[in-house]
């Protein structure tokens, strides 16, 4: 997160949406007023048309539980891009112990970590058919930050915490990213996980196989 943001003391997290804002202009005044809240879950008719058209935008629901969202193709290098980065350490960080052993006992082999600031780091896997996986831990609130969410984006459940799963496609791309993001305790954690798309825009993970790990993570992840 870049230093302007934490400044701010305030991240615009509608999560599933984050791919897409990524690329997307400016926010219109109205969805960046939302940003001076507190932690809060903004409830669907507290949604102006304006700010649901905004956050909306190129995103659908799926039957099968998980948004779809269309993104400019670079966004499908995230995690490649990332591992690639000469900080990555391979040793693991003490914290990751216990969770890379349950990440080995799902088939994924540890990459390294990336510490990005003394609150927030970026851990790689590779599974055994060469995806790559990427875990975002943040301690936001302890980075004096706070996270709004707007319900309605909702799918999924992390041990009891509300989380948003989506998939990242782009045009004419057979690549696609999972993501999954949820918050607990004033720490916001991401799984980014690289899929392939058939010629029918199906996937060919499905949601139980991100949700997996999901629990691996905050079953085995230590403070650190």
């Amino acid at each position: 997160m870049t230093d302007k943001i934490m400044k701010k003391k305030f991240i615009l997290a509608f999560l599933a949406l984050s791919a897409s804002i990524a690329y997307a202009q400016t926010p219109p005044a109205e969805v960046l007023e939302l940003s001076k809240r507190e932690d809060s879950i903004i409830k669907t008719g507290d949604l102006t048309s304006e700010q649901r058209s905004y956050l909306w935008d190129k995103t659908a629901h799926d039957r099968a539980g998980f948004l779809v969202v269309e993104v400019d193709k670079a966004y499908l290098d995230t995690i490649k891009s990332l591992v690639a980065d000469p900080a990555v350490s391979k040793e693991a960080l003490p914290a990751l112990e216990n969770l890379n052993l349950a990440m080995d006992h799902l088939g994924f082999s540890f990459l390294g970590n990336l510490a990005e600031d003394s609150y927030r780091y970026d851990v790689f896997y590779r599974s055994s058919n060469s995806d790559l996986i990427m875990l975002t831990r943040w301690e936001y609130r302890n980075a004096g930050a706070a996270i709004s969410t707007a319900e309605e984006f909702f799918n999924q459940k992390i041990n009891g915490a509300d989380a948003v799963l989506s998939l990242a496609i782009a045009k004419n791309q057979k690549s696609a990213i999972w993501k999954l993001t949820w918050s607990l305790n004033g720490v916001l954690y991401e799984i980014y996980q690289d899929d392939k798309i058939d010629i029918y825009g199906k996937p060919r993970k499905v949601p139980e196989d991100i949700m997996k790990v999901a629990r691996e993570v905050v079953t085995n992840i230590t403070s650190s």
